[in-house]
């Protein structure tokens, strides 16, 4: 049994990959496990120990905030830290200064990521210099950590030549979630449409919005909009838009609800813009709809293709074309019999391929094979593949 530190400036302390998967999967594997986030107390949750400190606000006083993370980090003396922001690279290489094992959890390809339009808080002419001088700096420090965790493929190719120790663990959902829904007959479902996550234009929340007007010329059909959007100022621009009236903003949803929401919808969205972050992407939300049985709308992205047409689980659109999303929703709402089936092969998929259960071995045996004492993992199938990941 061992002491783990993870380690975040940015995110909230209930974030889903950090702490419902990553966390609470080493609790249940008998690990002693904190997490230093922003939040406004200390305390004890599903097994894992919150260390808080105060939250900030801007990117300045998040980076300043991060010598508070450092101390409360050596007061733990842990025997490994993992750390989960850009940002937090200084704190990771002081911990290793100190003879600490520290692993970087890379979320997002954050090179690729400076040229998102929602990233307005930066000069138009800075972002490439950025994006460059950014993926050295990243390149240069992440070879000195004593293993790396990337949430896609593409990120690991990126780094599996800079650190040895580099593995994928995909963002993909919790099976013990979605073994609560309530299995709605099919035609028990309101015909409404869900979009479900960061709500921003460049994740295509105009063309939904419009998409959605098009199709209520021919039949009375909903959207459930639920999560953050950004930038704040967006909400009042939504609000002026003439389709608004079909929109079900519902905001900030935890995990239950979430599912519960997903368990009443017949289609699931996920129309992001080709940035090219996006496009190599593989967001969460789009396997959250497969596990609740329900056909997605995603767009047509070379990994998003390989993933929908192999499960045969929904159809893929021009994420720019409102005229395009619109007419793949109509298509499923008329042809009931295939949406339902497609639902039903998109869990399938998860139950056989994307669920999260199976990267959780994979966390596990990273920790081991950085000579951290761990709860043995059964799987054999999932240890061939972590060495033959390592041998890349």
């Amino acid at each position: 049994m061992s002491h783990i530190v993870h380690l975040t400036s940015v995110h909230s302390p209930f974030d889903t990959r950090i702490f419902h998967k990553e966390c609470r999967s080493l609790v249940k594997a008998g690990h002693t496990v904190t997490l230093i986030a922003p939040h406004h107390c200390n305390e004890t949750v599903q097994g894992v120990h919150i260390v808080a400190f105060p939250k900030v606000k801007g990117r300045l006083q998040r980076i300043l905030s991060a010598c508070r993370v450092y101390r409360k980090a050596l007061q733990e003396n842990a025997e490994l830290y993992h750390f989960h922001d850009p940002e937090l690279i200084p704190i990771g290489l002081l911990l290793r200064l100190s003879g600490k094992k520290v692993v970087y959890d890379i979320h997002e390809d954050l090179p690729r990521s400076l040229h998102a339009i929602s990233r307005n808080y930066i000069p138009k002419f800075l972002k490439y210099p950025l994006s460059w001088l950014t993926e050295r700096i990243e390149n240069l420090t992440s070879a000195q950590f004593s293993g790396l965790i990337t949430a896609t493929s593409t990120i690991h190719d990126r780094f599996k030549d800079i650190n040895k120790y580099t593995i994928v663990v995909n963002n993909y959902p919790l099976q013990e979630e979605f073994e609560l829904l309530s299995n709605t007959e099919w035609t028990d479902r309101t015909e409404a449409i869900a979009y479900i996550g960061v709500i921003a234009k460049e994740r295509g929340i105009v063309e939904i919005i419009k998409a959605i007007g098009l199709v209520n010329c021919h039949r009375q059909v909903g959207l459930d909009l639920a999560g953050v959007i950004s930038p704040s100022t967006l909400a009042e621009e939504l609000k002026e838009m003439e389709e608004w009236h079909c929109v079900n903003y519902r905001g900030m949803l935890d995990r239950s609800q979430v599912v519960q929401l997903l368990d009443k919808v017949r289609i699931g969205l996920v129309v992001l813009h080709s940035a090219p972050s996006f496009v190599v992407s593989l967001p969460v939300k789009m396997f959250e709809y497969m596990a609740a049985g329900i056909p997605i709308i995603a767009s047509d992205f070379p990994l998003w293709r390989e993933i929908v047409e192999s499960a045969n689980c929904g159809l893929l659109v021009d994420p720019l074309n409102p005229q395009v999303i619109a007419e793949a929703i109509q298509y499923l709402l008329t042809h009931p019999q295939e949406a339902e089936q497609m639902g039903k092969n998109g869990r399938i998929a998860i139950e056989r391929q994307y669920c999260w259960e199976t990267e959780a071995n994979k966390l596990i045996r990273l920790y081991a094979d950085l000579k951290i004492s761990i709860w043995p993992v059964s799987d054999t199938l999932v240890d061939s593949e972590i060495s033959a990941e390592m041998m890349k």
